[in-house]
């Protein structure tokens, strides 16, 4: 196992476990290109997380790969998980989509 993957299971676990002690379940994971989208449910809720453990700046270009796997996969809400900064435009974006952002 490399540095990178050590990387995303850690993330991927600290994640999975704020999100379970909050009362969600998780319904289905995918690789994305810079890590993993998370389908989460609670309450008969759909709730998408996109997890980038590894990305130093998170930018317009995930905030939109983000909103496209909240409609594919019908998500009501949605968040971005990353370990450090979002860009200013990345948040604005991120506001106008209606996804929260995380730092971890």
């Amino acid at each position: 196992m490399n540095a990178t993957t050590t990387l995303d299971n850690e993330c991927l676990n600290r994640v999975r476990g704020w999100f379970e002690a909050r009362g969600y379940v998780q319904v289905a994971c995918e690789r994305a290109r810079d890590g993993h989208f998370l389908l989460l449910c609670r309450a008969d809720s759909l709730h998408l997380v996109y997890c980038l453990p590894g990305n130093p700046m998170v930018s317009t270009i995930e905030v939109e790969a983000c909103a496209q796997a909240r409609r594919r996969w019908h998500a009501q809400s949605a968040a971005i998980v990353a370990p450090l900064r979002f860009t200013a435009a990345a948040r604005r974006e991120a506001q106008r989509q209606h996804i929260e952002w995380l730092a971890v």
